[in-house]
C-alpha cells in the first residue's frame, strides 16, 4: 500500500500562514511543489501552488530571501538586501528579511496560481496502482489523503526505490529457489 511508501512529515502552506513562515519554509526547503491546506489542525487539501509563484509573491510583498548555501538572494520591491541583524525598519532573522508589520501577517492568496486538484491517491491504493500511475501518467509527486485531509505525498523517488528494491528482492528469490533444485 501507499501508506509504507509515502512521507508523512509534509512541507505545506496553509491559509493562516504568515508571511514569516512561508519565507522559512522557502528558505528550508527546495520542493517544486507544495500542498495548500485549509489549516494545520485540519490539513483539508484545497490544492497546490509552485515554488516559483510563492517566491513571487514574496517578492511583490517587500520580503527578502538570502540562500546561505549558495549566497543567492531574492529581494523585494526596492531591491535591497539587509544583511545586518536588525536595521530601521526591516529585522533579518535566518535569511528572511521581513518589514516589522508583515512579521505576524496573515498571507494573502489573491492573485496566486493555485492548482485546485493536484493528483491524490488514498492510503490503501496499491503499491502496484501507485507504480502504474506514476509511469503512465509522468507524475512526480502525488498527495496522499484520508477523506479529503493531507496524510502524506509520495513521489517519484520513493517510488523508484521501492522498484529497486522489489526486483533486488526477487531476484534474490528467483537466485535462491534454483540454487535449491
Amino acid at each position: 500500500m501507499v501508506s509504507h511508501l509515502m512521507l508523512r512529515n509534509v512541507a505545506y502552506v496553509s491559509l493562516s500562514s504568515t508571511y514569516r513562515q512561508l519565507a522559512q519554509l522557502l528558505r528550508t526547503t527546495s520542493f517544486d511543489m507544495y500542498p495548500l491546506v485549509e489549516s494545520p489542525v485540519r490539513m483539508v487539501l484545497l490544492g497546490s501552488v509552485s515554488r516559483r509563484e510563492l517566491q513571487l509573491m514574496l517578492i511583490r510583498k517587500g520580503v527578502t530571501i538570502v540562500d546561505d548555501e549558495s549566497g543567492e538572494e531574492e529581494s523585494g520591491d526596492d531591491g535591497e538586501v539587509w544583511w545586518s541583524h536588525t536595521h530601521r525598519r526591516h529585522t533579518v532573522t535566518e535569511g528572511v528579511s521581513l518589514n516589522d508589520s508583515m512579521e505576524h501577517e496573515v498571507v494573502d492568496f489573491t492573485g496566486v496560481l493555485v492548482d485546485p486538484s493536484p493528483f491524490q491517491l488514498v492510503e490503501r491504493t496499491s503499491l502496484h496502482k501507485v507504480h502504474t500511475l506514476f509511469a503512465s501518467l509522468g507524475l512526480r509527486q502525488a498527495y496522499v489523503t484520508s477523506v479529503g485531509r493531507l496524510v502524506g505525498v509520495v513521489g517519484l523517488k520513493e517510488v523508484g526505490l521501492f522498484l529497486f528494491f522489489f526486483i533486488f528482492l526477487l531476484r534474490s528469490a528467483v537466485s535462491a529457489f534454483f540454487f535449491f533444485f
